[in-house]
């Protein structure tokens, strides 16, 4: 993106009096007054941004993240959780993730940041099934009206899958595909999150989505199948953050029919 804060600056001007002294039969002070200065009226811009985590990274590692020399999170973040938290990130800032026995797996190292009100993610993963090497993704969610969904794969193995979306109250069982690494505006509702197969169209995994507006989701594919350690297979699966509240939704609500569902909004776009 490319895009950095610029910071505003004002010099504060000083006015200064000249003082007079006048010579008299009896001794006299002189009295200085301060320099005024002028207060500033431009200020940096501020904006909101959040920075969701999600830990897709197998073995079961619960992580801690660090920006700079702050630990942002109060508990690990467990395989298969996401947490938000509100640091202050910079150009170059690095955010560092820690196992629990403070040896950093990975460190991530913002390379700009928008000029906006946006939810920055981030997934950390492995690399491959071979080393235990880190990978990231990232995306900007910028502020929106619209439920946003995006969609990232960290499975590593030979399986291939599929993730789609049923709304549960079309009883025609109606779903619709969201491909890996695209972003789609979603219309509010409650839906079903399926893992199915390439191949066979089998369900894999499931989760429940409730988009509601203004907000941002992921769906993440994760797991790993690697060779000759069957300790560190973990089978594919799919979860989604963040948990919105069901309840949103009223009873007598009237919703639009899946196929009007989705609205490509964006590429995916790294930080």
């Amino acid at each position: 993106m490319g895009r950095s804060f610029a910071l505003c600056l004002l010099a504060a001007v000083a006015a200064g009096k000249d003082i007079q002294t006048h010579l008299r039969a009896e001794p006299s002070t002189a009295v200085v007054e301060a320099p005024k200065v002028a207060s500033s009226f431009i200020r940096s811009l501020d904006f909101k941004q959040k920075l969701r985590v999600c830990n897709a990274y197998p073995p079961n590692t619960p992580l801690n993240i660090w920006v700079g020399k702050n630990q942002v999170n109060d508990n690990p973040l467990p395989y298969k959780e996401c947490a938000e938290f509100d640091p202050k990130l910079s150009e170059g800032a690095k955010i560092d993730f820690k196992a629990l026995d403070s040896t950093v797996i990975g460190t991530f190292t913002v390379s700009s940041l928008p000029q906006n009100d946006a939810t920055l993610l981030m997934v950390v993963y492995r690399h491959d099934a071979v080393s235990t090497a880190v990978s990231f993704e990232s995306h900007v969610f910028a502020d929106s009206e619209q439920a946003q969904v995006t969609v990232i794969d960290t499975y590593r193995g030979h399986e291939e899958a599929n993730v789609n979306i049923m709304d549960k109250r079309d009883r025609k069982n109606t779903t619709e595909q969201i491909r890996y690494k695209s972003v789609v505006a979603v219309t509010p509702g409650v839906y079903e999150v399926e893992l199915t197969d390439a191949a066979s169209g089998a369900i894999k995994a499931f989760d429940q989505l409730v988009a509601v507006p203004h907000e941002a989701y992921v769906i993440v594919r994760c797991g790993i199948e690697t060779q000759g350690q069957d300790s560190l297979n973990f089978p594919q699966e799919v979860f989604v953050f963040p948990h919105s509240d069901a309840h949103y939704f009223s009873a007598a609500a009237q919703w639009r029919p899946l196929s009007a569902v989705f609205a490509v909004v964006t590429a995916l776009f790294s930080l």
